[in-house]
């Protein structure tokens, strides 16, 4: 799995989807997302955005990331054996509300965004992942969670900056608190299928294990959602993979602008031929519409010329990777995940040190 430790790195992990006949290919990986996940952490914990160095920077702004209690558990020596340990992968269907996974059943259009949800329990700072929401687009974020209420809450972020909303919530989503939850029964919700990982090795702080890991005849009726990885031992959850990426404004764009100068693409947007043109809904409220091919590695998006009121700086937003395959729907066949790339090197010394 590519999960790196206390020594500082984190690898690649490729996603390859296989479902009713057709393959979808993340261009991205997963545990570059994960180690993103640490790099937001320690400016979380800061509560302020940090200058970084240029494998901090390429690796920041990524909305799939490490679970709070699994990065303390791989910075621990004493927590958690990748090799020695059962780690498990599960399909999760996110509709059926756990502990820490809460159906979203409102979101305001204004700024900030109000949520609703039923009893969340959540706590300031918590960092929540926001998906699914109808209607206001705009909503469908990661931050954290701000000015909580027994039944209501809103959302910073990781910049510390509000979530505005974009239009009228029409269907209710879900929030996973990262923060939180510790153990796979704090998600569950519905477990569609699991697996344990096979042929596990650990070398130098960077974990392994055999590719493609496949789910046979996966029970149909369920919308997958994510792709979370845990330690049967402990039941402990590391990882939560969701098929987007992180994608952050670096300088603010204005009425009429054709590109937005973003941190380095983590995950391809588009290949610029496939399907509609992509449409980012930024944190701010506002959105583009991609007029050309986003790659791995870009700094910049081609758009469409944007609409009246820009996008602000240091606006955000979660955007599915192209062909990344989730969510989708179960049928009954099987699904395989292939374990990839190496995209990114090493970071630098002592990055994760809190």
């Amino acid at each position: 799995m590519n999960l790196e430790s206390g020594s500082g790195r984190i690898l690649g992990f490729g996603l390859r989807f296989t479902h009713n006949g057709r393959i979808y290919e993340s261009r991205t990986s997963m545990t570059e997302r994960l180690r993103g996940a640490m790099c937001e952490s320690l400016d979380r914990r800061s509560h302020r955005a940090r200058k970084q160095s240029p494998e901090l920077a390429r690796a920041y702004g990524m909305s799939m990331r490490l679970f709070d209690t699994g990065r303390n558990a791989f910075n621990s020596s004493a927590s958690i054996s990748f090799t020695s340990d059962q780690i498990r992968a599960i399909l999760l269907d996110v509709t059926a509300p756990g502990t820490w996974s809460k159906t979203v059943t409102g979101a305001t259009n204004a700024n900030p965004v109000v949520y609703s949800s039923v009893g969340h329990g959540f706590s300031n700072n918590d960092v929540l992942v926001l998906g699914g929401i109808g209607g206001n687009l705009s909503a469908n974020q990661t931050g954290l969670a701000t000015a909580v209420a027994a039944n209501t809450f809103d959302l910073n972020t990781l910049e510390g900056v509000a979530v505005a909303g974009s239009g009228a919530f029409t269907t209710n989503g879900y929030a996973i608190n990262l923060t939180q939850a510790v153990t796979i029964g704090d998600l569950l919700g519905t477990n569609v299928a699991t697996l344990n990982l096979a042929g596990k090795t650990s070398s130098r702080g960077v974990a392994n294990a055999t590719s493609p890991l496949t789910w046979a005849a996966v029970p149909a009726g369920h919308t997958v959602t994510a792709v979370i990885y845990y330690d049967n031992s402990f039941a402990q959850l590391l990882g939560w993979q969701d098929g987007k990426v992180r994608v952050k404004v670096q300088k603010a764009v204005l009425a009429l602008d054709t590109s937005i100068v973003t941190m380095p693409l983590t995950g391809q947007l588009w290949d610029g031929v496939t399907g509609a043109a992509p449409v980012i809904w930024w944190s701010d409220g506002h959105s583009s519409t991609l007029n050309a091919a986003a790659n791995q590695g870009d700094d910049s998006l081609t758009i469409t010329a944007q609409a009246a009121g820009g996008v602000a700086l240091n606006s955000t937003a979660d955007v599915a990777v192209f062909g990344g395959g989730l969510p989708f729907a179960t049928s009954g066949a099987s699904v395989s995940l292939t374990i990839g790339t190496v995209y990114f090197p090493t970071n630098p010394t002592g990055i994760y040190a809190l």
